[in-house]
């Protein structure tokens, strides 16, 4: 289990590096969830950062019933 936890972070590492687009991102977690044999519908994503309205219709419109999703505003 720790590995792919350990794999679930350096991927996020990696990803806060060169991503900025939580769409992006949100689809780089499923697919690297799904590669490992995990179904995204289990996990949740928490999207918070410099969302606005428009940001999160956007991504909810995007990832609603692909896999849990939450917001934080104004952080």
């Amino acid at each position: 289990m720790g590995s792919v936890i350990e794999g679930a972070i350096r991927l996020l590492i990696r990803g806060a590096a060169v991503q900025h687009s939580p769409v992006a991102a949100g689809e780089q977690l499923i697919d690297w969830w799904r590669a490992h044999g995990r179904d995204p519908r289990d996990k949740l994503l928490i999207f918070s950062d410099g969302m606005d309205v428009a940001s999160i219709e956007e991504v909810y419109r995007r990832f609603d019933w692909r896999v849990r999703i939450s917001f934080g505003w104004g952080t």
